[in-house]
This record gives structure tokens, C-alpha cells and sequence, in this order.
């Protein structure tokens, strides 16, 4: 299994865990470049907004990104993570997601994570706070609580928000999910 982010172990029971590959961009990811909503940025990650251009900016860097919401961002900037095929597997109402990542905003804002989960004709959502504390940030789902069908999940995805963009930046350096069974009584 991949190693845990900087600061934060992996909880007991963690059978699946994923790192985005922050840096693989490569050299279309000049600072200043627009994002346009739902082209890749990266392996299994997407920009979303509803702003005009240039609303949404991406920086490269060595370690990471940075993602700039700008002056006609809209009122949401998402960064969106799909999971493998192999990360959705084993998803079933008996298990916790984790998004886990080390950023940080350049301006105060509220971030939240929003699991999706397709089974069957459906997709179930749920919408967590996510909190951003010494430089690791957490977004946690719980199963449990997903409104799952019978039907197995067949994909998933999770969305980073960011809300009111407008002037501020993400910037990440390492991004994590991983899931494990949830407790049971």
C-alpha cells in the first residue's frame, strides 16, 4: 500500500488507498494557463466551474499544483477525483471514504467534499464539510449513509469545492483517498 500523506497514518482496517500524481500535468500546465470545466489536469482529476474565462487559472510546480479561482470564477471551483476501478470495488454501505491531502488556501474559505456514487440507474451523493487544519486537509464519507441500492457501485467520484473562488488559490502538494470498513456495534 501507498505511503499515508505527510502527518496523517492511515486508520486501522485501511485496505485500499490511491495518490494523485500531482506533477504529471507536464508542461501544458504553464502558470496563467485557463482551466476549461471537465478537461483532465492530471491523471483521474478534472476542473470544474462555472465562470467565464479565465476563471479558473493552474500553476505546476515541482511537488504539486496551485488552482486559482479569479475574478468572474462563479460561485464554485471544483477539483474532481475519480476512483479506479479498483477503488470502487469494494464500496458498500459498510465502508468509510477518506479524501485526504496536504494544501492550503491562500485566502479563507470554505471547502467541502462531495462523494458521488453510481449504482445501478443511480447516483447517490453526500456532502461533507471538509476540514483544512496545519496544512492537511479532510473530506470523510461514510457509507453507511449513502442511500446505496442493492446494486453494486459502479463508479465514483469526488469532488473538491471550493466556495466563492473568487481571489483565492488551492494549492496542493499530495492528495490521498482511501477507504476502510466503517464500525460496527
Amino acid at each position: 500500500m501507498i505511503a499515508p500523506p505527510e502527518g496523517w497514518p492511515w486508520p486501522p482496517g485501511t485496505s485500499w488507498a490511491w495518490r494523485a500524481d500531482l506533477s504529471a500535468g507536464g508542461a501544458h500546465l504553464w502558470p496563467g494557463r485557463w482551466v476549461e470545466p471537465g478537461v483532465p489536469v492530471a491523471p483521474a482529476l478534472k476542473v470544474f466551474h462555472e465562470g467565464a474565462p479565465p476563471a479558473a487559472v493552474l500553476a505546476a510546480g515541482a511537488k504539486g499544483f496551485a488552482l486559482w479561482g479569479e475574478e468572474r470564477a462563479g460561485v464554485f471551483l471544483s477539483l474532481v477525483v475519480d476512483l479506479s476501478a479498483e477503488g470502487v470495488a469494494d464500496l458498500t454501505s459498510r465502508r468509510l471514504v477518506t479524501l485526504a491531502a496536504r494544501a492550503r488556501l491562500t485566502a479563507e474559505r470554505t471547502l467541502f467534499g462531495r462523494l458521488n456514487l453510481r449504482h445501478g440507474p443511480n447516483t447517490a451523493q453526500q456532502t461533507r464539510p471538509a476540514r483544512l487544519s496545519g496544512g492537511l486537509l479532510l473530506a470523510e464519507f461514510d457509507l453507511a449513509y449513502a442511500d446505496l441500492s442493492h446494486a453494486p457501485v459502479a463508479a465514483a467520484w469526488i469532488d473538491l469545492i471550493v466556495e466563492r473562488p473568487n481571489g483565492a488559490g488551492l494549492i496542493l502538494s499530495d492528495l490521498t483517498v482511501s477507504h476502510r470498513p466503517r464500525a460496527e456495534p
